[in-house]
């Protein structure tokens, strides 16, 4: 069982960046713009950060969309006459700013531990054999 669930969370990492990016396509298509659409998206985006927030994914990639979903997010906010996917929309836009905050820093950090300490280049010795009588 707990095989499976690594294979799960290895197919979630893999793919969370492939995903915040249909999410952000399928917000800018105006059909999907209507309350009885957006409301589903919004609460996919939600339900997707409350999932990757505790697994370790390729950030750098992840970073950049979510701060367009975000701008899409916050632009819906602006321009929706339903109080409903608006007060939705302003749950979702910090906790999406938080995550991509969080995210930058534990970057920034791998970063700077990284370049204090670059790999070592040392060259292993080759063994020589032994003369066999």
């Amino acid at each position: 069982e707990s095989h499976l669930s690594e294979m799960g969370d290895e197919v979630v990492r893999e793919n969370c960046s492939v995903f915040a990016v249909s999410l952000l396509e399928a917000m800018k298509y105006d059909d999907m713009r209507k309350t009885k659409r957006i409301r589903d998206l919004l609460k996919s985006a939600d339900k997707f950060i409350e999932c990757i927030q505790n697994k370790t994914v390729d950030e750098r990639n992840l970073i950049n969309t979510l701060g367009s979903l975000s701008s899409e997010i916050c632009s819906l906010k602006d321009t929706t006459e339903s109080s409903g996917v608006k007060s939705v929309c302003e749950k979702l836009c910090p906790k999406i700013d938080d995550f991509i905050s969080q995210s930058q820093s534990r970057l920034d950090k791998i970063e700077k531990t990284s370049s204090e300490n670059p790999p070592s280049s040392k060259k292993k010795k080759k063994k020589k054999k032994g003369k066999r009588n």
